[in-house]
């Protein structure tokens, strides 16, 4: 998904990490990187499986 007037950032989050905050149980993951972000930018987390080294597409 592209959006307009900002940037796009996507990150990976183990499941373990990703499930938590899907449910609920985390309301955040923090992610410590260097990236520079524009007004408006979003930040998506998605699931990465390490095993299959793939995004699991949830």
């Amino acid at each position: 998904m592209r959006l307009p007037n900002g940037m796009q950032i996507e990150k990976k989050a183990w499941p373990k990490h990703f499930n938590a905050v899907l449910s609920g149980k985390k309301m955040f993951e923090i992610k410590l990187d260097v990236f520079r972000c524009k007004p408006r930018s979003y930040a998506f987390m998605m699931e990465w499986n390490p095993r299959m080294k793939q995004y699991t597409g949830v």
